[in-house]
């Protein structure tokens, strides 16, 4: 049946080879706009990581949609008089306002007058009652002095009762947060003003026109006339999108230039040495430069075709990239142009041995293709057993890249013999000769010399790979491999100084007071259970805005003002006197919360701007100094919070420290059935391709090596794994094999005759084919994204260790442990041991 596929598709290329390459460059021209359009097409938010199903994803879509919830653009305004930056904001405020493409500026803080008024009542009951209970024990030890004596249960050792110990939750949670009505930092160097725009549109496109609009116009306001020094810029999603956006897009051009670009230079230079110069006349001699491009461009062209159909295909099926199958379309190419070297370097081969075309053609399709095949289905095995893995970082690379590399593989078996044929045919490429006599080297330069001793120094280097992988270490830090840039880093911080705290809150979707209570109640359970190691600092419900318990909470602040009057407390420090002062003012602005009281900015908080009324968000505040950019931090946040189970209802938390501490879980539990997977397939095909144990053994060891190898490099020269580059992992497993392949079935059609011979043909090809996915992935480590830099060293250090691991390590086995077919003399064993 093979055979018959085969003989049928010889005569199809040799009969139509022009009409079949017009029909594959149309076919090539019609997928164009379909996969321009997906490559364009790139989401960089970590939850497009994440699958539909999950919860994070499925709550984060019912937000945006029940509350309405829009974008803004901070306009960060920073000089030295902060009485300036108050005047210039005032004014910006006003001048903004007037476009018509803006909802309303804000510049102070939601529902500043009712917290500030009502901070009392807000802290939890439980903590109002140890600021009296320590103001009582503190007021009481500074009386009775030497004769205080302590009844309480507790065994720890006395601590230091300090003044600001009483009051750390009047100070942190709430006179902290509304020290100023205005969006500044302490000293008011630093204010912020946020853009809301009237559409609710929230495509990149639109954000784009908006930030640029706001920016035009704010050029065009002079900041210099309040302040010389005065300077401003642009932080929050609508900004941040945009840049990470803009920046991908121009790395991805700089990448496709430098890797297409690398990967043709290359291809012209191996390529040289194959194509003979003629001096016929000066014309042909100073034409030979240009006739040297024409074995590129038969490599090329098939690549370009399958790369355009490839992405027009999947398509189809994923309508958008993310971070990290962004670059994919140089990573297929630099893998898929394997093939093509392949076949060129066997035509080149044989057509220098004077084999006739019609045998070219055969051995083309017969036997290259043969290996070509087995490698590329071994590779698109271990890419397409990702799919299964929630991770679409590795579901959607190993869809798009075994896609990739089965349209590649197919377009390199149809096309190219068609191309080679139209080439002869019209003698486009004059090929160098062997020399006479053919090019067998002697026995004694058959074999690798001293083969046992450099065996023993590869093994020796294995063992001290492997010893060094336990010093690979994880980057924690996603902040270390965000997308950075200089100016909107700078920005970032000032505004973070304007918030007081390094991270954002989780939100819970509530339908009822019940619900609210209950969860509070859990989470309360969960904060004391985990004591000091605990992420949460508060909960806060749109219930909790007219407490059930203010009446005894009255009570027990009536309590405490008596108390702070006593005159004991005049030894106090002056600021401590100040923040006495602070708590006692507190105390008789406040009064019995009614529903009414409420101001309306309040209610937007829990409830949007929708105007619906049936759910509404719950805010679940971690540590204020916890960063949440620390995955470690991030994963303790999300299993004390995450979820919560409570009346036979399900609430989850959500963020972006949630996404971020999810897309971490998935990825290591994925990453576990991925390898798992695409070793247990990569063993099954090459067990199938070859039957025999010893020479399977041979490729698995050999391709343990060059991983092991990857790993050692990148402990030795402090490059962490991180969730970015972990997919490099699962398809090292199917990349790596790729020569071993080659290099087994070439020595094998040799009949086993000379180790040396088969580097000498197949190795100049492998070698190339390693140098252009290499050159693929290289592209990648010029770009601004850390992330996909780092995917770009991995993978570079692995395709070079398996590299060095199927030309030495690989070879030296074959020699000594599958000894030749045709001699089972001394002299060739003794050769083979030199």
């Amino acid at each position: 049946m093979l055979q018959t596929i085969l003989e049928f598709c010889l005569r199809l290329q040799k009969r139509f080879a022009l009409l079949i390459l017009i029909f594959g460059l149309v076919l090539a021209v019609i997928c164009a706009p379909r996969a321009i359009k997906l490559l364009s097409t790139i989401k960089t938010d970590l939850i497009h990581l994440l699958p539909d199903h999950y919860p994070s994803v499925h709550y984060t879509e019912k937000i945006q949609k029940t509350f309405n919830r829009r974008s803004s653009l901070f306009l960060i305004l920073n000089s030295p008089d902060a009485q300036a930056n108050l005047e210039a904001m005032f004014a910006t405020k006003a001048y903004l306002e007037t476009l018509p493409s803006v909802q309303f500026v804000e510049t102070q803080k939601r529902g500043y007058d009712f917290f500030d008024q009502n901070k009392l009542l807000l802290i939890d009951l439980k903590d109002l009652y140890q600021i009296h209970d320590r103001l009582k024990d503190k007021i009481q030890k500074e009386k009775l002095g030497g004769l205080y004596i302590d009844f309480s249960e507790d065994d720890q050792p006395e601590q230091a009762v300090t003044f600001d110990d009483l009051i750390k939750k009047f100070k942190e949670e709430f006179n902290e947060g509304v020290r100023n009505r205005y969006k500044t930092n302490e000293n008011g160097t630093v204010i912020v003003l946020n853009i809301y725009p009237k559409s609710t549109d929230d495509s990149l496109s639109y954000f784009k026109k908006f930030g640029d609009e706001i920016d035009r116009h704010v050029q065009q306001f002079d900041f210099k006339k309040y302040h010389p020094e005065m300077t401003f810029g642009y932080a929050g999603a609508i900004k941040t999108r945009v840049d990470q956006y803009d920046t991908l897009i121009s790395d991805l051009k700089i990448a496709g230039i430098i890797s297409l670009g690398s990967i043709l230079l290359a291809l012209y230079f191996y390529f040289w040495r194959f194509v003979k110069g003629q001096r016929k006349d000066t014309l042909s001699y100073y034409l030979l430069p240009l006739q040297r491009l024409i074995p590129v461009a038969a490599v090329f062209v098939p690549m370009l075709i399958a790369t355009l159909i490839a992405f027009c295909v999947c398509a189809f099926f994923i309508k958008q990239l993310n971070v990290v199958t962004s670059f994919l379309f140089s990573i297929i190419f630099g893998m898929g142009v394997d093939n093509g070297i392949h076949l060129m370097t066997r035509y080149f081969q044989d057509k220098a041995i004077g084999l006739s075309m019609d045998e070219i053609h055969r051995k083309l399709i017969t036997s290259t293709s043969k290996s070509i095949a087995t490698s590329v289905l071994t590779t698109v095995a271990s890419f397409y057993i990702l799919i299964i893995n929630d991770f679409r970082g590795f579901s959607e690379f190993g869809w798009i890249a075994g896609n990739g590399l089965i349209i590649t593989m197919i377009c390199y078996i149809i096309m190219f013999p068609c191309i080679i044929l139209v080439i002869d045919r019209f003698g486009l490429i004059s090929v160098r000769r062997a020399p006479a006599g053919g090019s067998h080297l002697p026995k004694k330069h058959q074999w690798i010399p001293h083969g046992k001793m450099v065996f023993a120094i590869c093994v020796a280097l294995f063992v001290l790979a492997i010893a060094d992988v336990a010093n690979l270490k994880f980057e924690w830090n996603f902040g270390n491999l965000k997308m950075r840039l200089a100016h909107r880093e700078q920005q970032k911080t000032r505004l973070r100084e304007t918030v007081g705290r390094v991270n954002s809150p989780a939100v819970y979707l509530i339908d009822n007071e019940v619900q609210a209570r209950a969860v509070r109640q859990v989470l309360r359970e969960r904060k004391e259970a985990n004591g000091k190691d605990s992420t949460i600092h508060f909960f806060r419900s749109w219930y909790d805005m007219v407490p059930l318990d203010q009446e005894e909470k009255m009570a027990l602040l009536q309590d405490i003002d008596i108390m702070l009057q006593d005159d004991v407390l005049n030894t106090l420090k002056d600021n401590e006197k100040q923040l006495v002062g602070d708590f006692r003012e507190a105390i008789s602005k406040t009064n019995l919360i009614k529903p009414e009281d409420i101001p309306a900015d309040v209610v937007d908080i829990f409830w949007g701007d929708s105007g619906q009324r049936d759910v509404s968000v719950a805010y679940i505040m971690p540590l204020p100094h916890l960063d949440l950019d620390n995955g470690e931090h991030a994963q303790n946040f999300y299993d004390e919070v995450h979820f919560v189970g409570v009346l036979k209802d399900k609430f989850y938390a959500l963020s972006d420290a949630m996404v971020f501490a999810e897309v971490l879980k998935t990825l290591f539990r994925d990453t576990r059935i991925a390898i798992s997977l695409s070793t247990l397939i990569m063993i099954l095909l090459i067990g199938f391709h070859y039957r025999n144990f010893k020479k399977t053994g041979f490729v698995l060891l050999t391709l343990a090596s060059g991983i092991t190898g990857m790993f050692g490099v990148m402990a030795l020269l402090g490059i962490k794994l991180n969730f970015y580059n972990m997919v490099v992992i699962p398809n090292m497993i199917g990349m790596g094999e790729d020569n071993c392949v080659h290099i087994m079935d070439r020595y094998e059609e040799n009949h086993r005759r000379s180790i040396v011979e088969v580097l000498r043909t197949s190795g100049g090809a492998a070698f190339m084919a390693s140098l252009t996915t290499i050159l693929g992935f290289g592209g990648m480590i010029f770009t601004h994204h850390p992330g996909l830099v780092s995917i770009g060293l991995m993978a570079i250090i692995g395709m070079t260790a398996c590299l060095i691991s199927s030309l030495v390590l690989l070879p030296l086995m074959l020699q000594l442990f599958l000894k030749p077919r045709e001699y089972r003399i001394t002299n060739i064993e003794q050769g083979m041991s030199k």
